[in-house]
């Protein structure tokens, strides 16, 4: 060890006078030094050298100190975290710990004074783990027997959540085991208790809030001294409601002084707009409007604002209407409110949506866009005056408190008394919540099943009009679902279907008379049971004109309401996209399935058509457009010979001028051409020539050759034909529309002939046109049409001979002419047609039909006469009995002369 150095006892040093330096800076003699200066001397000598040995113990001991103080925290901690009851208490096993501890630290300490100083601080460490190990040991024991109880107070909880009234019990029973527990120190116990007892009630609460949110709604509201608005009815009953809501909206009125429909002031909307209420419970049109749709009724403008016009019948409709709608709209509220009568009346006043916000206590907004603030829900001083008026003029308002209608006092509500002010608001705010997504969830649901029911009732109608046989449901449905005014309607609805099946079923299968005389047929009489009866009368008129309209507006696609057309529609439908998918390599058979398909469809289709009166078919628009769609795609892909053939078989097939006509609107001319006949090469000249612009093909003609040139001299080579359809046919018109096609498909020609050099004048190529257009297929004899495979010159000996041979007794005669006989009559009417009559081609071109002055001549029966083609060939030569019955008419003529 070195040496300390001590300064008040420096070494002497001889001074050179031989005296001795003290320390005080003076010689003296060496012979006068004090002995007792060297005692002292050896006791602070000592004291320094125990100090020295002292601070090198402790010097010693500092090395081992964090490491056992690192050694027993970690000790304590694992014995601690591992430390039940039933293990050794804390204190011990840490005493047994310092003392190992002990014993290995003093192997490594060399020192004999830091080994006794190693011993006293062993024991400090087990008076301060000992201590430390009791508190915790204490400590761990009550939060053991306290967290048992926390469980217990949350047992009670979950168990008194689905029932309340077992709370009260359980925990008056659960505080008098904590009370009585010695070993949770009694300082603990009341705060316990509290924290306990609140925690337990507020989950209480918060479940009821979730489970019964009305509940708690209303018992919360009545623990913080809520009140709510009582209103007494006069008459006492929800029933009652609809005359006390007509009286306060109009006094029950229905017109005002001078006969108009009652209309309320002007309500201004928060976007400037204004609107009107209507009537005896004051409706708006846009309310009227929809109730009238959810009631199943027909929306009626013209009767809802229709005056007092002095007639009965139609001032009991217009009441009847005004308040089926009054009704329909209190049922709706009643539905949305449960009934309650004041949220029923505010809700007529300022709208569904604001009284549901106001209900609740929530911030709402009315019509006019102000904003309102409730302290508290129902709040009658966060209600515009007019609204509080207007419920005070149905009955008194009175303020009730909730807790004379709520037992506050009940085991029940022991939970919500044991919660703060703060906690009851934030509870009353948790049902509030719950209560708006119940409510949300039940409009949803009766929405849902509302639509659901109407669906039913739409099903149960279209049932009835088939015919078929029909339940109608119980009343409680139609009133759960729809409400008193609307179910009242519906049943007499349904019940009147009920009556009027037969009828609507047979309406299908009438002709087009038929459906006209009962949609026409007049209005029940009789006060009898008259609305009901009025309502299957409307029901069948109204259902007999769409039929009707529908039939007119597309008979073709009218008559494949009857299954037999639909199957041969069916039929053509897949012919049709065999060939379609079988595209070059389509097959003979396959064409020929498509053509019968086709015509079986076409037969179905038109003799359905002609039972329903009829007398030209035609075809669904659909197919029309199919047919033109095949026919330009044909054309465009240059398969101009199958698309003209195509075409030319479709008169035949059709057999129906409209149908024809159907298809030559929809195809142009080039159909138009093809239906008559004309051959594909020329079909292909003028698509050709049709294709190009009529000025620019013009640019085109040989020089000295001019358009005009062009259209004069097809007019000429045209003229006998032009002049034919100039006549009146049996409609009293000529066809000015055949003659312009005509023309216009002979100026495209005779051009398309200049142009490609295979005519060299404006003559020459009209003449050609002409040929090629019209005159290879036709000949002008007389100024009829006659196809030449009739051999025209035998069709025109035909007909002459066909009139010579009339009878007087074919003609037809309204009335004798005075003085004259019927016989008499009939022959000056025979000798006149003989005389003026001319004939005129039919439309479809295979035949004649014979025309005088203009008119159509009659045979006798009132029909047009007309002559077949393939007949009038083989018509007989006149008899001599026949001469001699003219001649006898002559002798007659000219005696009255």
């Amino acid at each position: 060890m070195a040496a300390v150095r001590i300064p008040q006892y420096q070494q002497q040093v001889a001074t050179p006078g031989g005296e001795i330096a003290g320390a005080q800076g003076r010689g003296i003699s060496p012979f006068n030094i004090e002995t007792g200066g060297f005692q002292r001397f050896e006791q602070d000598l000592k004291r320094a050298r125990e100090e020295t040995d002292i601070n090198n113990a402790n010097a010693e001991i500092s090395a081992e100190e964090p490491r056992a103080q690192l050694a027993l925290a970690t000790k304590f901690n694992d014995v601690t975290t591992a430390w039940t009851p039933d293990q050794k208490p804390v204190p011990e096993q840490m005493f047994e710990f310092i003392d190992q501890y002990r014993a290995e630290a003093e192997t490594r300490i060399t020192n004999p004074r830091a080994k006794q100083l190693m011993a006293e601080r062993a024991n400090k460490f087990k008076t301060q783990y000992g201590l430390e190990g009791f508190a915790f040991q204490q400590k761990a024991e009550v939060d053991l027997r306290v967290g048992t109880y926390e469980s217990t107070y949350q047992n009670i909880a979950d168990l008194s959540s689905t029932n309340p009234s077992l709370f009260a019990g359980e925990l008056a029973r659960a505080n008098a085991v904590v009370m009585q527990d010695s070993q949770i120190p009694a300082r603990m116990k009341d705060e316990f208790i509290r924290k306990q007892s609140q925690a337990a009630a507020m989950k209480v609460a918060k479940a009821q809030s979730e489970l019964n949110p009305h509940e708690t709604f209303a018992l919360a509201n009545a623990l913080l001294g809520v009140s709510e608005p009582v209103l007494k009815m006069p008459a006492g009953t929800a029933s009652d409601l609809y005359a006390d809501i007509a009286r306060v909206e109009s006094g029950g009125r229905l017109y005002d002084d001078a006969g108009k429909i009652l209309r309320g002031p002007a309500i201004t909307k928060a976007d400037g707009s204004t609107e009107f209420a209507y009537g005896r419970y004051q409706l708006l049109e846009g309310s009227a409007k929809k109730v009238a749709g959810d009631l199943g009724m027909d929306w009626k403008p013209d009767v809802f604002f229709r005056e007092r016009t002095g007639n009965p019948q139609l001032d009991a409709e217009t009441d009847q209407y005004h308040e089926a709608l009054g009704r329909g709209y209190i049922d709706e509220q009643q539905q949305s409110f449960g009934g309650n009568p004041i949220l029923v009346a505010a809700a007529h006043n300022m709208g569904a949506g604001a009284t549901k916000g106001w209900a609740m206590g929530v911030p709402y907004q009315t019509q006019s866009g102000k904003w309102w603030y409730p302290k508290q829900p129902m709040d009658m001083a966060a209600m515009p005056t007019e609204t509080r008026k207007y419920i005070e003029k149905l009955g008194p308002v009175s303020e009730r408190k909730l807790d004379t209608v709520v037992n506050t006092a009940a085991e029940d509500a022991t939970a919500f008394r044991l919660l703060s002010t703060e906690d009851l608001i934030a509870v009353r705010g948790a049902a509030q919540s719950n209560l708006a997504e119940l409510q949300r969830q039940r409009d949803a649901a009766n929405a849902i099943n509302k639509d659901l029911f109407k669906s039913r009732i739409t099903d149960i109608e279209v049932a009835a009009k088939n015919g078929d046989a029909v339940q109608i449901p119980p009343d409680d449905e139609l009133l759960t679902y729809l409400g008193p005014a609307q179910a009242a309607l519906t049943k007499q609805r349904l019940m009147g279907y009920q009556s009027m099946a037969g009828a609507l079923k047979r309406l299908p299968g009438l002709s087009n008379a038929e459906l006209q005389a009962t949609a026409d047929m007049p209005d029940p009489a009789g006060a009898d049971d008259r609305e009901n009866r009025q309502f299957i009368r409307d029901t069948v008129a109204k259902q007999a004109t769409t039929i009707l309209a529908e039939r007119k507006a597309d008979p073709g696609k009218a008559s494949m309401s009857s299954e037999m057309v639909q199957t041969a529609y069916s039929g053509y439908v897949s012919a049709s996209q065999a060939v379609q998918q079988a595209g070059k390599q389509v097959t003979p058979e396959q064409l020929d399935q498509l053509n019968t398909a086709k015509s079986n469809f076409f037969k179905a289709s038109f003799a359905q058509q002609r039972q329903w009166g009829i007398a030209e078919p035609k075809l669904p628009a659909a197919v029309v457009e199919d047919i033109a769609t095949g026919f330009r795609t044909q054309f465009a892909g240059g398969d101009v010979t199958s698309a003209t053939m195509r075409m030319q078989n479709l008169p035949r097939e059709l057999g129906s001028f409209d149908a024809i006509q159907q298809v030559g609107n929809k195809t142009g001319d080039l159909g138009w051409f093809a239906m008559e006949g004309v051959p594909p090469e020329t079909m292909t000249l003028l698509h050709a020539a049709t294709i190009q612009k009529p000025d620019e093909m013009a640019k085109l003609l040989p020089d000295g050759v001019k358009k005009t040139d062009v259209e004069k001299a097809v007019a000429v080579a045209f003229a006998p034909l032009t002049q034919t359809f100039s006549v009146p046919d049996i409609d009293g018109a000529g066809d000015a529309v055949t003659a312009g096609r005509y023309l216009n498909g002979g100026k495209a020609l005779a051009t398309q002939y200049l142009v490609s050099g295979q005519a060299s004048s404006a003559k020459e190529a009209a003449t050609m046109a002409y040929q090629a257009l019209y005159a290879e297929r036709e000949a002008v004899v007389d100024g009829y049409r006659v196809p030449r495979n009739f051999e025209p010159a035998k069709v025109q000996e035909g007909l002459r001979r066909r009139l010579q041979n009339l009878p007087p007794a074919a003609m037809y005669l309204r009335a004798p002419a005075p003085g004259l006989t019927e016989g008499e009559s009939r022959t000056n009417i025979l000798r006149n047609v003989q005389k003026n009559g001319r004939w005129v081609t039919n439309e479809t071109g295979d035949g004649v039909y014979l025309m005088v002055a203009g008119r159509p001549a009659l045979d006798a029966a009132g029909k047009p006469i007309w002559a077949a083609f393939s007949n009038v060939v083989t018509e007989p030569e006149p008899t001599a009995d026949r001469a001699r019955a003219e001649t006898a008419a002559n002798r007659f003529r000219y005696g009255r002369q």
